[in-house]
């Protein structure tokens, strides 16, 4: 049986707390392996969905946007931590989760994506709960699953 040696592990958080833990689960397996790791956050593309007959709203959605996507690069970068031996590069989209997150995937070539079982979001809807298992279903790489306080 030969070794599995992971290159690039996509890490996709949430800010919560057990997406933090799934985070270091993947910093482990990247020292072990002397992997890269990808961290993805995507700001769920709701105001599209919400108003897609409100063209005047549109401006002031691309601004909301804008402004969110700032906000979310910042705090990912403060989420994240910089190991001295572990590559780590963070990205931020919008849209699907589950799209973006197998999407980014493909685009670096990940071996291994990993993700928390459950998060939230900001008004207190299950996030990862829903994109966890959506992942796990339509995913063609491993998948990690990683449970509350593990």
């Amino acid at each position: 049986m030969s070794k599995i040696i992971y290159k690039r592990i996509l890490v996709a958080v949430d800010f919560s707390e057990p997406s933090e833990q799934a985070m270091q689960h993947a910093f482990g397996l990247a020292q072990a392996s002397g992997a890269q790791i990808h961290v993805i956050y995507v700001i769920e593309d709701s105001f599209r969905a919400a108003l897609p007959w409100a063209s005047e709203a549109q401006a002031q959605v691309e601004r909301l946007r804008a402004i969110e996507f700032e906000a979310a690069n910042g705090k990912l970068a403060e989420f994240v931590p910089s190991p001295r031996d572990v590559d780590v590069e963070l990205m931020v989209r919008n849209g699907d989760v589950e799209v973006e997150v197998l999407g980014y995937a493909q685009e670096i070539g990940a071996d291994l994506i990993v993700i928390a079982n459950v998060g939230r979001r900001r008004v207190g809807e299950l996030l990862l709960g829903s994109s966890a298992a959506s992942l796990l279903r339509t995913s063609t790489l491993p998948v990690l699953l990683v449970p509350p306080a593990a």
